[in-house]
């Protein structure tokens, strides 16, 4: 954070809404398609697997109202991610996410 700034919360809400998984930093753009969705009634499970190799995963986080985006590369051993999509919501919001 630069000199200077200091960081607070408000009260707005800005719900996390998207996640994209990218081979390699998401300013190069190759984003990854989930292998597969699991339906369970008002959560929707999106699914990724990775082989693990020289490149991190990168996930990065989007959130409703705002054009921030959040994004970090996950460890290199990772070998799946899962994001659990609230249906009840429009849009859908992620829940949270889960990385091994």
């Amino acid at each position: 954070m630069p000199e200077g700034f200091t960081p607070y919360v408000t009260t707005s809400r800005h719900p996390l809404v998207a996640i994209l998984l990218s081979d390699g930093p998401p300013n190069e753009t190759y984003w990854l398609a989930p292998e597969s969705y699991l339906d369970q009634g008002k959560v929707l499970v999106a699914k990724w697997r990775f082989i693990p190799g020289p490149r991190p995963i990168w996930i990065s986080c989007s959130y409703a109202k705002t054009s921030v985006v959040l994004a970090f590369a996950l460890p290199l051993a990772t070998t799946q991610c899962e994001v659990p999509f609230d249906t009840t919501s429009f849009p859908h919001i992620a829940t949270t996410f889960t990385c091994k």
